[in-house]
């Protein structure tokens, strides 16, 4: 396989790369861009409680009812708006909660595989992977009815372009499209040399469109601006220019955001030893995640009602890469 890419993360000019997933990206210069430029909207529909316990205390719980409570407060959102996002949904929810997921389908969104239960891609053998995105989106479309063609890594766990292995296990699973790069230099995750743009992946197996989440370049800084941490902490009025510079660009962008992010009142854990609440990971993850997330609801309104935002599924079939 091999990578080319039309546009670099910091110039327009080809990048050259070791022997790596092919991508060519669009559309062609001298096209124009589309008006308005159309963004991609998506929410990883997963539970904090139930991933937070996991990764606090090494051990496992159930599903809780907070992810089908939040989920309902972006679904009442989204209707007001009139908008349509897809919700990459992972296996654990679907299994205690299959009604909600026929609930979003049924509401016009896009489901997306997002694996069983939340492992990371290093986790798994290309062999345990294959077996992880079969099961997942047989799961998913047995329970809409609906085929499932996006899918996106837990933790954003690509690596680098250079692997092989994922793009073409994807394809071979039956999937069209990703959405799992980070062009960012991150401390958990990121690949700063990806294309910041929507961009093809040629496999042996077959394309895979990828959806880069969104970053914005602040001179010799890329600044994630995609959702998560960064979309609470980074002032409304920054975040309404990016997207404006976005848009006026022609440039589609990928958004991500999670139920925990709309739940009412402080995230926290039951049922912990004291322990374990003293633990960093803990404490950090209590800091983080409700510090300024009740904001997040009001900052939606107001940036997704001035622009367009589609499901990943539609932006892919509407205006393919080319």
């Amino acid at each position: 396989m091999s990578y080319d890419s039309g546009s670099s993360p910091t110039s327009d000019a080809p990048v050259d790369q070791a022997p790596v997933p092919s991508a060519s990206a669009g559309p062609a210069p001298g096209r124009g861009p589309a008006a308005p430029t159309r963004h991609a909207l998506t929410v990883d529909l997963e539970d904090w409680h139930q991933l937070s316990y996991s990764h606090v205390t090494r051990g496992s719980c159930e599903t809780t009812a907070n992810v089908v409570t939040d989920t309902h407060h972006i679904l009442d959102l989204l209707a007001e708006l009139d908008l349509r996002a897809t919700f990459f949904v992972v296996g654990l929810v679907a299994t205690a909660f299959p009604d909600l997921v026929r609930e979003v389908a049924a509401a016009g969104h896009e489901i997306g595989g997002h694996t069983c239960d939340h492992q990371t891609l290093y986790s798994m053998t290309p062999a345990e992977l294959k077996a992880d995105l079969e099961r997942s989106r047989r799961q998913l479309q047995d329970l809409t009815g609906q085929p499932v063609i996006s899918f996106r890594a837990p933790a954003f766990s690509v690596g680098s372009m250079a692997n092989e292995s994922f793009f073409e296990t994807l394809a071979e699973a039956g999937f069209e499209c990703d959405s799992s790069v980070f062009p960012v230099a991150g401390l958990r995750y990121g690949i700063p040399d990806a294309p910041r743009y929507p961009f093809v992946v040629q496999t042996a197996s077959g394309p895979i469109h990828e959806f880069p989440l969104a970053t914005w370049d602040l001179g010799r800084y890329r600044l994630p601006v995609a959702g998560g941490t960064c979309f609470r902490f980074l002032p409304s009025i920054f975040l309404e220019h990016v997207v404006g510079d976005l848009d006026a660009g022609g440039h589609t962008a990928t958004f991500y955001f999670h139920p925990y992010e709309f739940h009412h009142g402080l995230l926290h854990l039951s049922g912990l030893t004291w322990h374990d609440r003293l633990q960093t990971m803990y404490v950090k993850r209590l800091v983080m995640h409700n510090l300024f997330t009740g904001s997040v609801g009001e900052r939606w309104g107001s940036l997704l009602a001035g622009h367009r935002f589609l499901p990943i599924g539609d932006l892919h079939r509407d205006e393919p890469i080319t």
